[in-house]
């Protein structure tokens, strides 16, 4: 398998990424927003269309009603993001909880809790889940398990992180142990127009 390296466009206000899906103008003003030392992710559809855009930003960038709405939940942010998913703004920081659990708080732009990446050891996972994975493309080293949960704290999916051959995967299932998704990650340059 060959790897391709991926360039996509960000223009401030319109480009390749806005026209391949709908995305508000304030992206534009955001992606100005991630430093040097920071990243943009973005997530393809099977048909080349943008799915999900994520802005690493610094802590401090975040709106402070969103920083004070995130110490709710986390002791401390080691990072930041802000996400475009299928166009909408959503705010995303990882730190630690009070009890010293690794978790992403996912909130919407109102503040409400959309999503809940709870970091698992293998032994806090479902059976069913740990072998599907371990089983997926055989032998290969998972790197993270994460239990998916929504705004009223239920379980909508795990996700796990595996290396097979050099490749990134992130496999979802549901909660009952069935794969939803594949998703290969690979990094990719991403090209801002400034002026």
């Amino acid at each position: 398998m060959k790897l391709a390296r991926l360039a996509l466009t960000l223009s401030p206000l319109s480009g390749l990424l806005l026209s391949c899906a709908t995305f508000p103008a304030e992206l534009g003003e955001d992606v100005m927003q991630v430093p040097a030392d920071g990243r943009i992710e973005v997530s393809l559809t099977p048909g080349g269309g943008v799915a999900e855009v994520e802005l690493h930003v610094r802590p401090e960038a975040l709106p402070q009603a969103i920083q004070d709405a995130m110490a709710t939940h986390l002791a401390s942010m080691s990072e930041a993001e802000i996400e475009y998913i299928d166009g909408v703004r959503f705010y995303e920081a990882s730190g630690k909880t009070r009890d010293g659990r690794e978790m992403e708080v996912l909130l919407r732009a109102d503040g409400e809790v959309y999503e809940l990446e709870i970091v698992r050891t293998e032994s806090e996972t479902p059976a069913a889940i740990v072998t599907a994975a371990k089983g997926w493309r055989g032998p290969g080293t998972v790197t993270s398990w994460e239990e998916i949960q929504d705004g009223a704290r239920r379980t909508v999916s795990w996700h796990v992180k595996k290396t097979v051959d050099d490749f990134r995967f992130k496999l979802i299932f549901d909660p009952d142990g069935r794969m939803e998704r594949v998703y290969r990650e690979t990094p990719a340059e991403i090209e801002v127009v400034v002026e």
